[in-house]
């Protein structure tokens, strides 16, 4: 799941660690929950605030995607890496949990 060179390797835990690092702690229970308990927070607003957090990981993902050349079909080259799990799974959170549109990141 990570490429044989120590530079691919590196972009591609760079790629996965926006989303594991950055976007998702953000989104877990515990803070969903500080956000509404402690905060009153509606769900409508916390869910605002959700999407928020998420599209911002991904558009730095989509930064880092379109702006450099080791991009192919996936995140890293022609195979699926670490990058791509994480990029996916933060994807499917962020549509269905907190209805955000991606339809403007390119495939």
């Amino acid at each position: 799941m990570l490429p044989g060179d120590a530079r691919g390797r590196a972009r591609v835990r760079g790629l996965a660690q926006i989303c594991v690092s950055d976007a998702h702690p953000l989104v877990v229970p515990r803070i969903r929950s500080y956000l509404e308990k402690e905060l009153h927070i509606d769900e409508a607003g916390r869910n605002r605030w959700l999407a928020h957090w998420s599209m911002q990981a991904l558009q730095a993902v989509e930064a880092h995607l379109s702006n450099e050349s080791d991009t192919g079909r996936f995140c890293h080259g022609e195979t699926p890496t670490l990058a791509d799990i994480c990029v996916a799974s933060h994807v499917i959170g962020a549509t269905v949990y907190f209805k955000c549109e991606t339809g403007s990141f390119q495939p």
